[in-house]
């Protein structure tokens, strides 16, 4: 479980600090970082989410979501209905915009890693790490220099077993 966490942090980090070629094609004025907060969406409930322009349209995503259930009921991806205390969402993506003048249309593709720290009154019970992959379909507005951003879409979760469908709904802000 925490292998797969790491190896999931690392390869967030990796593609944040890809390099290609194409990157010489942005000029001094594009920017190239954004910040931005993500309600319902691909970081569950909600999601801080870092994003970095490879390009002027390819970029890659790192977020972080937590969540304290307070003890609730949760129903697992495994389809069995435990008590959690805790959830911490890792969305990782690499996105594609489509379209010019600020409004896009906006692709991507990744991983979503799940954490779930279980209820602590019953140590019989461990912590549970789950795997999903996810999608983004929609609209994005978006300067060409600093700015709000704005995003409203599709973002499913998925597994080999379930279809999640999700809408997102994010702001943030260029830099």
């Amino acid at each position: 479980m925490k292998k797969s966490l790491l190896v999931s942090l690392i390869i967030a980090f990796c593609l944040l600090n890809l390099q290609t070629n194409a990157q010489s094609s942005l000029t001094k004025e594009t920017s190239r970082n954004h910040l931005f907060i993500e309600l319902v969406g691909s970081g569950g409930f909600y999601s801080l989410n870092y994003e970095r322009m490879v390009n002027p349209k390819l970029y890659v995503r790192l977020g972080l979501s937590y969540l304290n259930t307070r003890n609730a009921e949760i129903q697992f991806p495994d389809g069995e209905v435990r008590r959690s205390t805790k959830a911490f969402t890792v969305p990782i993506f690499v996105g594609r915009l489509i379209g010019k003048n600020n409004h896009y249309f906006e692709v991507g593709a990744g991983v979503i890693p799940n954490l779930f720290l279980v209820d602590e009154a019953n140590p019989a019970i461990e912590d549970e790490f789950f795997l999903y992959g996810g999608l983004i379909v929609g609209y994005r507005y978006q300067p060409d220099t600093k700015g709000i951003i704005f995003r409203a879409g599709f973002t499913p979760w998925f597994t080999f077993k379930e279809f999640i469908p999700l809408p997102g709904l994010s702001i943030g802000y260029r830099f």
